[in-house]
C-alpha cells in the first residue's frame, strides 16, 4: 500500500518474473506482461486473451484487449499518454523514462505498462520487466530495448 497525497492508501502493484508453464503456455509479450503483472502463467493469461478476443491463437495483442484482459482480473488501468505521429515524435524508452524520473513519476512504487517498439514492458522507477527479459532486470539492463519508441503509457493499480 502506499499513501496518495490526500492521505488515502492504494495497492500497489508488483513485479513478478513472467511465469511460463513447464509444458505449453504461450511466449508472447501479452500474454507474458499479464504474466508479470497478475502472477498468473502464460497459459492462464492466453486464456484469457481467447476469451475475451474470440481468437484460437494468441500471438500479437492489441491494446484494448490488454486493458480488457487486467481489467478482469481486478487491476485497473489508466492511460496517461498518448505520443501520436510517427519517428522522432515519440521518445525512446531511455528518453521517456529520464523525464518521469525527473518529474516525479515513479514515487512510491508506481508501475507503468508502456507499449514501445511493438512490445509490452512494465516499468517502474529502477526495475523493468517484459517477455524478452522474463524476470525483473534494471532499466539499464543489456537485455532492455532502451531505444525502443514509446507509443503508450498505462499507469496500473489494484
Amino acid at each position: 500500500m502506499r499513501e496518495t497525497t490526500m492521505g488515502a492508501r492504494t495497492p500497489v502493484v508488483k513485479l513478478r518474473p513472467v511465469r511460463h508453464p513447464k509444458a505449453g503456455g504461450n511466449r508472447w509479450c501479452g500474454p507474458a506482461i499479464v504474466s508479470a503483472l497478475t502472477g498468473l502463467d502464460t497459459a492462464e493469461t492466453a486464456a484469457m486473451f481467447r476469451i475475451v478476443t474470440g481468437r484460437r491463437k494468441i500471438t500479437g495483442t492489441h491494446q484494448w484487449e490488454v486493458r480488457t484482459v487486467l481489467t478482469r482480473l481486478g487491476l485497473q488501468v489508466r492511460e496517461v499518454a498518448v505520443y501520436s505521429g510517427a519517428g522522432r515524435m515519440q521518445p525512446t524508452l531511455a528518453s521517456w523514462h529520464k523525464r518521469w524520473r525527473q518529474d516525479g513519476r515513479f514515487a512510491d512504487g508506481v508501475v507503468w505498462l508502456v507499449s514501445a517498439g511493438h512490445h509490452w514492458q512494465a516499468v517502474t522507477a529502477r526495475k523493468y520487466v517484459c517477455g524478452r527479459t522474463g524476470d525483473v532486470v534494471s532499466i539499464k539492463d543489456e537485455r532492455v530495448k532502451r531505444r525502443a519508441r514509446v507509443r503508450a503509457v498505462w499507469q496500473i493499480t489494484q
